[in-house]
């Protein structure tokens, strides 16, 4: 389990709201949506971060690659269209 509390608190806020899949119903522990996923894997930065998104993607090719990049714009985060090359769409 990864904490952003205080580092990127607006991402975090929007995956928690956004977030339509809880792993138990009377529990707090939620599955953020993909797009929030990469968003802050991005941010993270690194190489290790990057593979991480690159391999995600990857493995689910039905993702919509447009509504990840609207969070990508919405919270400035470069290095998306890098991603998009990477994986070739």
């Amino acid at each position: 389990m990864i904490s952003f509390t205080g580092r990127f608190p607006a991402v975090i806020r929007d995956a928690l709201n956004d977030s339509p899949l809880k792993v138990w119903d009377n529990k707090h522990l939620r599955i953020i949506p993909l797009p929030h996923l990469v968003v802050l894997k991005l941010y993270a930065g690194g190489f290790k971060s990057k593979a991480d998104n690159v391999e995600v993607l990857s493995r689910n090719p039905e993702a919509n690659l447009d509504e990840i990049e609207t969070p990508c714009h919405r919270y400035r985060i470069d290095g998306f269209d890098e991603i998009r090359r990477e994986l070739g769409r």
